[in-house]
């Protein structure tokens, strides 16, 4: 058996001593690179997000180095291929997650600040809303609150005639009569598209006229001394003064003031003076007299332009009896009636004695038959 020389030992234990280097620096490399390619494709569908397949893919294979061995025994690098070390990204691109469905809050409670912000007509939600809580803070006596309930549906719903009529009555309650008759001028302005809620106004403000003229003081209702309220002409004091006159069994002369009103134009042709004198008989019967009555006015023309009065003169004179009749009438004075007609509407009236004119009212037109006087 040959011993082994000491210079063949030396060259094998360096040999080996290369080897197991090598070996070690090849394998450090592989587990470098097999780290790299999972760092890599881990991050791969970010990447597909923004890429197209093929930029994604390339973006991913690492580029491996072909290692060089001078050593023949480890001329082939079994880490050189030509294969990515990740796996080849679908051609169909990833597609990114759902997106999650926005989720609407349920609608809060109605608040004062949401009804001014709310003008669209349609929120109905809101106007009932409104109006219910101003109905609940009225009859709790919180008038102010309940008002600015109501102008806030009236916001929301300008053209609705509920919140006008609510509005109108809250300022009804409160006692203020101007402003709650403005809201109802509104209704009553609609017309038939505020429905019920028409005749409610018109009735309020019928009720207010009416409620208007009681008020008013007596020097405003007769603005006018002697002249009625929607009247033209009135009559002032009238005076009857016996004439004597041997001539006649009875000679009287009354003065009939007629007054108009200021800046009206009256036209003579339009107006219609009655005076009708009554007699008795035998101390017992009245009747229309016979004796002969004229009048005149005492400045012509009357046309009540430099004076607001003008004044018609009435004679009323009662022949005396013939002494020689066959049968005498016992026929005396007993009063008279003034009726004053224009445009055959009646405007005023007096009598003496006074139950003349109660005894015989006046018509309020002028009957077509009549001759005017």
């Amino acid at each position: 058996m040959l011993a082994a020389s000491p210079i063949t030992r030396q060259t094998v234990g360096r040999t080996f001593t290369v080897a197991f280097s090598l070996l070690a620096a090849i394998a450090a490399g592989q587990i470098a690179v097999f780290v790299w390619a999972y760092a890599t494709r881990f991050h791969a569908p970010s990447v597909a997000m923004t890429q197209t397949p093929s930029e994604a893919t390339a973006a991913t294979s690492p580029v491996v180095a072909p290692i060089n061995v001078e050593d023949p025994n480890f001329a082939v690098d079994p880490l050189k291929t030509s294969e990515p070390a990740t796996p080849a990204m679908p051609d169909k691109p990833v597609e990114p997650p759902p997106a999650v469905a926005a989720v609407t809050p349920p609608k809060p409670a109605v608040s004062p600040a949401r009804l001014r912000e709310a003008v669209e007509p349609e929120d109905k939600a809101l106007f009932k809303e409104a109006i219910r809580l101003g109905k609940l803070e009225r009859e709790r006596g919180e008038m102010n609150a309940a008002l600015n309930r109501f102008r806030e549906a009236s916001t929301v719903d300008p053209k609705s005639p509920e919140a006008i009529f609510e509005i109108a009555f809250t300022l009804e309650k409160m006692q203020l009569a101007d402003k709650a008759a403005e809201q109802w001028r509104r209704l009553y302005d609609m017309g038939e598209s505020a429905g019920a809620f028409f005749t409610t106004a018109e009735l309020k403000l019928n009720k207010v006229k009416e409620d208007t003229i009681k008020t008013l003081p007596p020097a405003t209702v007769e603005a006018e001394e002697g002249i009625a309220p929607g009247k033209t002409l009135g009559l002032l004091n009238v005076i009857s003064e016996d004439v004597d006159d041997r001539s006649a069994a009875k000679h009287l002369v009354v003065r009939i003031p007629i007054k108009a009103r200021a800046r009206e134009k009256v036209d003579v042709k339009d107006l219609t003076v009655q005076v009708l004198f009554h007699d008795i008989l035998d101390n017992q019967n009245l009747v229309q007299t016979t004796a002969n009555v004229s009048s005149r006015w005492t400045t012509a023309p009357a046309d009540w332009l430099d004076s607001n009065v003008e004044t018609l003169e009435v004679n009323y004179q009662l022949p005396l009896q013939d002494a020689k009749a066959a049968r005498r009438e016992n026929r005396k004075y007993f009063g008279y009636l003034i009726r004053i007609y224009y445009k055959g509407e009646f405007q005023a009236g007096a009598g003496e004695p006074e139950r003349l004119l109660q005894q015989f009212p006046p018509e309020p037109k002028l009957p077509d038959d009549v001759n005017k006087k």
